[in-house]
């Protein structure tokens, strides 16, 4: 699992915030060349795949680092990066191998 700081986790805030300040101001710019595209048509094709792109390209970031910051909370909730996964199938043998046991030592007359 990877080390975080504070400090890390303050850049981590500031660059996502800074992300989505950037889609934000990307989303207003898209919305003012449609409404100029649809008022006059005084755009070119040119103006509109720009737009479109570095929205996109906004976007991407910002759910880019959305996914980062979510997958780095799963793993510390979960015990971390390249944690086991629970064996069920074992742990179910487990306990009825114990439960057998204890059946077992109670009909026998034994104390557990």
């Amino acid at each position: 699992m990877k080390n975080e700081t504070p400090e890390d986790r303050e850049l981590d805030a500031q660059m996502l915030k800074s992300a989505r300040k950037n889609y934000a101001s990307l989303r207003v710019a898209l919305e003012a060349t449609v409404e100029r595209l649809q008022a006059d048509g005084d755009v070119t094709i040119k103006e509109v795949n720009t737009s479109i792109t570095e929205f996109q390209k906004s976007l991407r970031a910002v759910i880019t680092i959305e996914t980062d910051l979510a997958k780095r909370s799963y793993e510390k909730r979960s015990g971390g990066e390249g944690a086991c996964p629970l064996d069920l199938e074992a742990a179910r043998r487990e306990v009825i191998g114990r439960l057998v046991k204890l059946a077992q030592s109670r009909r026998s007359g034994g104390a557990t």
